[in-house]
C-alpha cells in the first residue's frame, strides 16, 4: 500500500473521529479527552501499519485500511443476537453481551450478585466515576500500534471486570461480542480487567458474527491487571463471519506470584490479528500461553505473542499450534524478552504447524531475546503434512479418504 494510499484511508476515520470527538467534547473528563486526542494523533502519524513494518510483514490489511467503515447500527435484531449468542454458550456461566460493542442488557444474565465480582458497562462508569478507570485509559500503555491507538481514540463503550476481597468466583465469566447489522461498520470495545490480590477468574470471550452481518471491522484492546498471588484464566474463541476482519490486542501485567493462563483459539473471520503482550512485573509471577488457528479457504489469521520477564523467578510457557487448507494462511511470531536482572527464568515456547493443502502457507517466527544470566529457555517450532503412508493404512481398511484425513 503506497503512502497516498495510506493518507486516503487515514481521510476515511477522520469523519468518524470528527465525529466521535464532537459528541464527547464537554462530556468526558479533560484527562480523557486529552488521551484521545493523544491517541487519534498517534494514529494519524502512524497511518495503518504496510508490510515495510517489521511487525506486519506477514499480515496486508490493505483490506482494513481501504474500507469506507460507518458507526454501527443502534437497533436491535433480537432474534438474531439471541441466535448467535445461543451458538456459543457455555452452561453454567455468567454471560455478558455486547452488540456491536456496547453493553446490551437485555440479552445478558448476570444472575445473581457474586461476593467480590463487579461487572460494569464502560460507558456507564465514565458516566458516574471516571476517576477509577484513569490509570487504564489515560496511559499510553496500550497504545502500541495503530489499531490501538485508534481504540483509545474511538471507543464507544466495553466492561470493566472487577475481583477483590481475595475470592475464587465460581461460575465463568463468558463475555459474547456479536456484530449484527448490513454494510460496513467498524467497532472499538474496550475491557478492563482487574484481579486484586488472591482472587482467582475465568473469563472466555467468544467473538461471533449473527446471521446477515455485513463487513464488521472489530478492533477490540483489553487491559488486564493481575495482582498479587491472583489468577486468571483467559479463554478467547475468534469465530467472526468469514466477512469479518478482526485486530485484537491484549495487554496482561502480571505482580507477585500472580498467574496468567491464556487460550487462543481463531476459527472464523477472513483476516484475524491477534497481539498479546504480557508482562512478568514481579518474582513469581507466570504465565502460560497456549493457542489454536484451524483455518481453510482464503482466511488469514496472524498471532503475534510477546512475553516480557521484567523480574526475577518467573517462569512462561507456550504453545501454540496451526492447522491450515484451503488457501488459507496462518502467522505465528512469538517473542520472549528476558530483561537484565531477570534471574532464574525458565521459559519455554512452541509452534506446531500442520499443512493440508498445496496452497495454504504458515509462517513461523519463534524469538528469544536474553540479556541476563543464569536462565532456562528454549523454543522450538515445526511445519509439516499429513503422514500420507498412515493415510493409505486407514484407507486400505475401508475408511474413506476424508475421514483418514481427519483421523
Amino acid at each position: 500500500m503506497t503512502a497516498a494510499e495510506t493518507s486516503l484511508a487515514r481521510t476515511g476515520f477522520e469523519a468518524l473521529w470528527a465525529a466521535k470527538h464532537e459528541r464527547v467534547r464537554g462530556r468526558e473528563p479533560s484527562w480523557l479527552l486529552q488521551a484521545r486526542e493523544n491517541a487519534w494523533a498517534l494514529f494519524a502519524e502512524r497511518g495503518f501499519p504496510t508490510r515495510a513494518d517489521e511487525d506486519w510483514r506477514s499480515t496486508n490489511v490493505a483490506a482494513i485500511a481501504n474500507t469506507a467503515y460507518a458507526t454501527p447500527s443502534r437497533s436491535l435484531d433480537a432474534k438474531a443476537v439471541q441466535a448467535a449468542c445461543a451458538s456459543v454458550a457455555v452452561p453454567g456461566s455468567v454471560r455478558v453481551v455486547l452488540v456491536n460493542g456496547r453493553f446490551e442488557p437485555s440479552a445478558s444474565d448476570l444472575g445473581a450478585p457474586q461476593h467480590g465480582l463487579t461487572i460494569e458497562s464502560l460507558s456507564a462508569v465514565l458516566a458516574s466515576g471516571p476517576e477509577t478507570l484513569r490509570g487504564h485509559l489515560a496511559s499510553q500503555r496500550s497504545t502500541v500500534n495503530a489499531f490501538s491507538a485508534l481504540n483509545a481514540a474511538l471507543f464507544e463503550d466495553g466492561l470493566r471486570l472487577r475481583v477483590s476481597g481475595r475470592v475464587a468466583i465460581e461460575r465463568p465469566i463468558h463475555v459474547i461480542h456479536v456484530t449484527t447489522g448490513p454494510g460496513a461498520f467498524a467497532l472499538h470495545p474496550r475491557l478492563v480487567v482487574e484481579v486484586g490480590n488472591g482472587c482467582e477468574l475465568e473469563l472466555i470471550e467468544s467473538f461471533v458474527g449473527a446471521a446477515g452481518v455485513g463487513t464488521a471491522f472489530t478492533n477490540v484492546v483489553q487491559d488486564v491487571r493481575i495482582d498479587d498471588a491472583a489468577t486468571l484464566r483467559h479463554v478467547r474463541i475468534v469465530e467472526d463471519a468469514v466477512t469479518a476482519q478482526h485486530v485484537g490486542m491484549t495487554r496482561a501485567a502480571v505482580a507477585k506470584d500472580g498467574r496468567y493462563a491464556s487460550v487462543a483459539i481463531t476459527r472464523g473471520g477472513a483476516l484475524v490479528r491477534n497481539d498479546l503482550y504480557v508482562t512478568l512485573d514481579a518474582p513469581g509471577a507466570s504465565c502460560a500461553l497456549d493457542g489454536l488457528y484451524a483455518l481453510d479457504g482464503s482466511q488469514h489469521a496472524d498471532q503475534h505473542t510477546t512475553i516480557e520477564h521484567a523480574a526475577p523467578h518467573c517462569s512462561s510457557t507456550e504453545l501454540y499450534r496451526g492447522i491450515v487448507d484451503g488457501k488459507s494462511r496462518g502467522v505465528f511470531y512469538g517473542r520472549i524478552i528476558v530483561r537484565h536482572g531477570a534471574l532464574k527464568t525458565s521459559a519455554e515456547q512452541e509452534n506446531n504447524n500442520l499443512v493440508l493443502s498445496n496452497e495454504a502457507l504458515v509462517d513461523s517466527t519463534p524469538q528469544l531475546e536474553i540479556f541476563a544470566d543464569d536462565v532456562q529457555c528454549r523454543h522450538g517450532s515445526t511445519i509439516g503434512q499429513i503422514d500420507e503412508a498412515q493415510t493409505y493404512y486407514l484407507r486400505s481398511r475401508g475408511i474413506g479418504a476424508d475421514e483418514a484425513r481427519r483421523s
